[in-house]
């Protein structure tokens, strides 16, 4: 897969390698109130998610229309990136291809009401393979609504 691709299908928690993303996943699942919620944005704490520190971006989801607030840039996006996202909505992202398929998964997040799991290695310019793995963990409002997004992510090599 390459950023220029539209999100469609997110790959299953099965093939995740990164123990750290697992761990992530396990704390925000045990964190549901009951199977067919999802757990409360309110009750975020970072703390929480210590297996993830420094690669988790956490972004407010704004409605009317649908975008996606940097609340927390991570540390590590930021060094990937190479700019502070805090503060911006997603479509502050440097490149634009990139930009439009974060966004995909985001908006495939709030539709479908479930994590969505991205595995992909990507060709560097100097002809190395960078493997990374990432998971977008949504989070409701009192009212049901998809608030919050929990963007974990890892770089494999």
């Amino acid at each position: 897969a390459s950023p220029g691709h539209l999100f469609t299908e997110s790959r299953s928690l099965e093939e995740v390698r990164s123990k750290r993303l697992r761990q992530v996943y396990d704390i925000w699942h045990a964190k549901r109130p009951r199977p067919d919620t999802l757990p409360l944005a309110e009750t975020f704490d970072i703390l929480d998610y210590r297996a993830g520190m420094g690669w988790i971006n956490l972004l407010a989801v704004q409605y009317d229309p649908l975008d996606f607030m940097f609340r927390v840039h991570c540390v590590s996006g930021v060094s990937y990136i190479g700019k502070d996202l805090t503060g911006q909505s997603v479509d502050a992202y440097p490149e634009p291809q990139y930009r439009g398929y974060v966004r995909a998964v985001y908006e495939a997040t709030v539709e479908r009401r479930a994590p969505q799991i991205v595995i992909e290695d990507m060709f560097l310019t100097d002809r190395r393979v960078m493997r990374w793995e990432g998971m977008t963990l949504p989070l409701q409002d009192e009212s049901g609504k998809v608030s919050l997004l929990i963007v974990a992510f890892e770089i494999l090599s």
